[in-house]
């Protein structure tokens, strides 16, 4: 899998029903520019359940989703939104903005909405995009991290116009963000605006806007991310060990993923060294035990004959560095010794 992807995984269900995937990603209220018709996306009533089930076997009841590999998280994004009319407090109601424990067809992920920012990047100009820029909805949507597999936004995508060319773009093809803003994580900075909350995209590719939390509109709604559960990991090296000729160094502890089925490989380095492997095995529910010992001979550690480090200065502080990855993108926290 890489970045860009299309998965189809998931069924949304409304209130206990289940719902198609929107074929007309736009306000169910509204025939914008280019369009021939209002748009399908689901409206909400409120107090009904908003879930995400296992996939139905007909492909229209199937949520499209892309793939996104960001700072070792692995994201899948709806291509679109799927429910209106749904206010942000609504939504944290149910765990749905910062995130709540799923398990779709047997893979568990935290469910959310994606960041977008504070504030204009640039005061008072909407189409300026979100600040900070580390925000997912300009690094991913926008792509201003250049990611292979993403399209970025055109000039026209971008631009002042609300018109067909936005439709009909590559860009919103891929995004669906034309005449829907897409509910956002962040409580909007500007002073007296304490209250609203971050909405993005509708007038173009990198729009910002905010609302009131308690709003509930048919132009902005909910579109959710699937965040894969990164692996954990326990070090039980001892903390601050000294070195001398002969000494052992154990690196020891245990590893866990998440999904059964999934690769799990235990890896460190020294200081800024190369990065090694320690130990592999597919995930299944039971920890992944570790232990690797090196040896500390001539001014440098030894994994058998293998020498793992350079020269070690004396009397300096040398770190070890041990975390977990997936075959999936998933990444633990690194734990230092």
């Amino acid at each position: 899998m890489a970045n860009g992807d299309l998965i189809k995984l998931g069924t949304f269900y409304l209130g206990g029903v289940k719902k198609a995937r929107p074929w007309y990603p736009w306000s169910y209220d509204d025939q914008p520019p280019g369009t021939w018709r209002k748009g399908d996306i689901h409206k909400y009533t409120t107090g009904e359940s908003i879930e995400i089930r296992n996939t139905d076997t007909n492909d229209d009841y199937k949520i499209h989703w892309r793939e996104v590999t960001i700072d070792g998280r692995k994201l899948l994004i709806c291509d679109r939104v799927l429910l209106a009319y749904v206010s942000w407090d609504e939504l944290n109601a149910q765990g749905l903005i910062f995130g709540k424990s799923v398990t779709i067809d047997g893979f568990k992920f935290k469910m959310r909405v994606l960041t977008g920012g504070t504030n204009f990047r640039i005061t008072n100009d909407n189409y300026s995009g979100g600040t900070p820029t580390s925000n997912e909805w300009d690094q991913i949507i926008a792509n201003e991290s250049n990611f292979s597999g993403l399209p970025k936004p055109s000039a026209s995508d971008l631009d002042t116009t609300r018109d067909a060319t936005d439709l009909n773009s590559q860009h919103n093809a891929f995004w669906n963000w034309y005449s829907i803003y897409s509910r956002c994580q962040e409580t909007h900075a500007r002073v007296g605006g304490q209250a609203n909350r971050t909405i993005r995209g509708f007038h173009s590719a990198k729009y910002y806007a905010a609302n009131a939390a308690d709003s509930k509109t048919a132009f902005s709604g909910w579109r959710p991310v699937l965040e894969k559960e990164p692996p954990t990991l326990t070090l039980t090296t001892t903390d601050h060990q000294t070195l001398s000729e002969g000494k052992v160094l154990s690196i020891t502890g245990s590893a866990s993923g998440v999904d059964n089925g999934d690769v799990l490989t235990v890896k460190y380095k020294i200081n800024s060294g190369t990065v090694r492997n320690i130990a592999s095995g597919v995930v299944n529910g039971t920890p992944l035990s570790f232990a690797k010992n090196l040896t500390f001979r001539n001014k440098r550690l030894h994994d058998g004959t293998t020498e793992v480090t350079v020269d070690l200065a004396e009397n300096v502080d040398h770190t070890l560095t041990v975390w977990a990855e997936d075959d999936k993108g998933g990444k633990s926290a690194e734990v230092t010794r």
